[in-house]
């Protein structure tokens, strides 16, 4: 059986995408409904799109946004993590203040304060660094795939340049051969024409 996240070249990224984001969502529902009574079907997309998918893609973008060079504008990229800074954080807000704090989840004390930005911290570089792992992975299979591409090329290229000698050689040694041939025939006028 032949795995869906066999990766064998940049164009099969848009799988493992697809692979992970599935998994990542089904066991996050999984978690979330079956623990907490109170958890809705949008309370749960907005929380995910905003608390998982921001930080992984707004660090991924950015990173491929660094891959163009010069063409893209470096605060470009700043405002890109910025913005998935900005909307992780604001999810993780809405989430502690609306819902955990009136359901009980989490006591209404001094310290909500804190593991709200503690719960945000963990959170955002746990998607932030699936982004760039998942950005340096894809960086490699698209090296590695270049480099084959690369010695693909020298390979054609060394039996172009072999065949290239061995054609005039070849024709050299078959007028040789006749040459020889003609003169030990006895036959000097066509040795001489050869």
């Amino acid at each position: 059986m032949r795995s869906i996240l066999k990766v064998g070249s940049a164009k099969d990224f848009k799988k493992v995408h697809i692979a992970f984001w599935v998994f990542w969502l089904a066991l996050s529902a999984l978690l979330n409904f079956s623990t907490k009574e109170y958890f809705t079907l949008g309370l749960f997309l907005v929380r995910t799109l905003s608390v998982n998918i921001c930080p992984f893609y707004s660090v991924y973008a950015a990173l491929k946004l660094s891959k163009k060079g010069e063409k893209v504008n470096y605060w470009l990229r700043i405002l890109l993590l910025v913005l998935g800074m900005g909307l992780s954080y604001g999810a993780h807000w809405y989430y502690f203040v609306h819902v955990a704090a009136h359901t009980g989840e989490i006591p209404q004390t001094a310290f909500a304060g804190k593991i709200l930005v503690a719960s945000f911290i963990a959170n955002y570089l746990y998607f932030f660094l699936f982004g760039l792992m998942f950005y340096f992975f894809e960086d490699l299979v698209q090296k590695r795939e270049e480099a084959k591409l690369a010695e693909n090329k020298r390979h054609a290229a060394e039996t172009a340049f072999l065949r290239a000698q061995i054609n005039p050689h070849f024709l050299l040694n078959t007028l040789n051969f006749f040459y020889a041939s003609a003169a030990l025939g006895k036959n000097r006028e066509l040795a001489a024409g050869i």
